[in-house]
């Protein structure tokens, strides 16, 4: 294979496992468009490439992550020629990749690190691995990772997960402390033997790492929530018409998407499933449209034959859309008891409440139709 086409390739796979985790990402979150984005030129002067930052901090889950692509080419120093295959008589080389590091609020949860690429010279070859690294030990959770590295490592070739466990255990090893960082995970470089096989691993330790984070945050984030959910349940509005905490989770989903007046949207809520009224919520439309959603929500929109789609379905939809708050967990469960019967967005992050449908088209009329 030309190793044009192997650079085309092996960049489109690090710029394509780069938009899926920051989809995952956002999922977790229950947000889009997090991440602050910027691209950046290696050379000032002339083309030598250069890549993109994405970053987001400050979140429910991540208290900050990076999830950064790079493809770059030019010469090396003569210095740094000698650290590098492949560059004896020729300094000129090419490089991509993807590079991740996650560091979470919930001390539970713990940081992880992943990154691939590919690099050429007179010759190419892939690199890179993960680990993970808690604040506390968890013996089930380490057995857990290790395993599923084993897994995927197996699919390619049986002494992957043992040569490249022992690689990164050496690789992070802290000599102060006497022991490797974290549980580990698994290290590999100079792969060149057999291009597509050494593609085919580096696309499976990438995906293998989108299961596992995901899964990583999901228990550990389970753990806790269900002690929480719980004294919420416990400690509830008896008056409510939710049968069980699932349902409440349901209309806690609805409410995190709707805004930051949750306990008041709450009693929207209530009161319409009280009257047997829709609920008319446009997040649930959006997600019963999935990717066909474009940013506009139309008429045409709100009559998806969809059970999620409240515009037509009375009562709850089958079960949630979004990642759940606690604020919103507690606002479904404890809602705000008012007369209220509709909202409206002000276009400022609050909304205008009715008590009668013809309160809210005049307000609909004001902030939505005249307010554009």
């Amino acid at each position: 294979m030309d190793k044009e086409i192997k650079k085309k390739l092996a960049r489109n796979w690090f710029k394509t496992i780069q938009e899926v985790l920051c989809q995952d990402i956002e999922e977790l979150e229950g947000k889009k468009n997090l991440f602050k984005i910027t691209n950046w030129k290696r050379g000032k002067n002339k083309n030598e490439g250069g890549g993109q930052f994405r970053i987001f901090e400050n979140g429910k889950i991540f208290e900050k992550v990076g999830v950064n692509f790079s493809e770059v080419y030019g010469k090396f120093s003569k210095e740094f020629r000698k650290r590098i295959p492949g560059t004896d008589t020729n300094p000129n080389f090419w490089a991509s990749g993807v590079s991740v590091v996650m560091h979470m609020k919930n001390p539970h949860v713990p940081a992880m690190h992943f990154n691939t690429r590919y690099i050429y010279t007179s010759h190419g070859w892939f690199g890179g691995g993960m680990d993970v690294t808690p604040c506390f030990k968890d013996k089930k959770l380490e057995k857990w990772f290790h395993s599923e590295l084993k897994s995927s490592c197996n699919k390619h070739n049986k002494n992957y997960y043992k040569k490249y466990k022992k690689w990164c255990d050496e690789y992070f090893y802290l000599p102060h402390r006497k022991e490797s960082r974290g549980i580990g995970g698994i290290f590999f470089d100079y792969k060149k033997d057999n291009w597509e096989k050494d593609f085919s691993f580096v696309r499976e330790v990438g995906l293998c790492f989108k299961n596992i984070f995901r899964e990583i945050i999901l228990k550990k984030s389970n753990k806790k929530w269900k002690k929480i959910s719980k004294e919420l349940w416990d400690n509830r509005n008896l008056n409510l018409p939710l049968k069980n905490l699932n349902e409440a989770v349901t209309l806690a989903s609805i409410i995190e998407k709707e805004g930051l007046e949750k306990r008041k949207i709450a009693g929207v809520f209530i009161n319409r499933l009280n009257k047997n009224m829709k609920l008319q919520s446009d997040p649930t439309v959006i997600y019963a449209l999935g990717n066909e959603f474009d940013g506009n929500l139309t008429r045409k929109n709100l009559q998806i034959d969809n059970p999620y789609n409240t515009y037509r379905y009375k009562g709850l939809p089958p079960g949630p859309i979004s990642i759940v708050s606690y604020d919103s967990l507690e606002a479904a469960l404890n809602p705000l008891l008012t007369d209220y019967l509709y909202f409206v967005s002000m276009g400022n992050g609050f909304h205008k409440f009715s008590k009668t449908l013809t309160e809210h088209n005049e307000a609909v009329l004001k902030y939505q139709i005249n307010g554009r």
